[in-house]
């Protein structure tokens, strides 16, 4: 469900629910022009599943049928559950987090280290660039194992230290 404050006492709101059932569990979101995104994280009515639905709305109309949605599974199985979003030129970046469960940690999380782009003018799966973090290496800086959290990517130095990296 989105809400959009136009006044104080004027709220109009958005269920996407009614556009797919699957399209809840958002965490963050951004515009770009007239358009909002939502980035996917978790569904908590579909057995917690990771999600891969990003969203597109119309800011201009807000009502169903300005919604967009891309499934990034279409893509991949694995680019679901991420944490956070924003926009660089004409993409959309989204920053890997969790994307399935697992016994092999004390949270119960199967981290992944694909970051996303988007190319916002077309929002389609040919639309859409993967980058495995994990398998990228920057000449500038040391094949450390790295994270990615709302936008930033980090550099794990040690058990309790982090930098970032620009």
């Amino acid at each position: 469900m989105i809400l959009l404050w136009y006044f104080v006492h004027a709220v109009k709101v958005l269920d996407l629910t009614e556009v797919d059932p699957d399209l809840r569990g958002f965490t963050g979101g951004f515009a770009a022009g007239h358009w909002g995104f939502l980035v996917p994280f978790k569904n908590k009515e579909a057995d917690g599943e990771f999600s891969g639905k990003m969203v597109r709305f119309d800011l201009r109309t807000f009502d169903h049928a300005g919604v967009t949605v891309l499934d990034l599974t279409r893509v991949e199985l694995s680019l679901r559950g991420f944490v956070g979003g924003f926009t660089h030129g004409r993409y959309a970046i989204l920053s890997p987090y969790a994307n399935g469960n697992t016994t092999g940690n004390y949270r119960g999380r199967s981290q992944f280290s694909q970051m996303v782009a988007v190319d916002l003018t077309d929002f389609t799966v040919e639309g859409v660039s993967v980058v495995d973090l994990a398998a990228t290496s920057r000449q500038q800086a040391s094949k450390l194992k790295r994270r990615a959290n709302s936008g930033a990517v980090w550099m794990v130095l040690g058990v309790n230290h982090c930098r970032a990296q620009e």
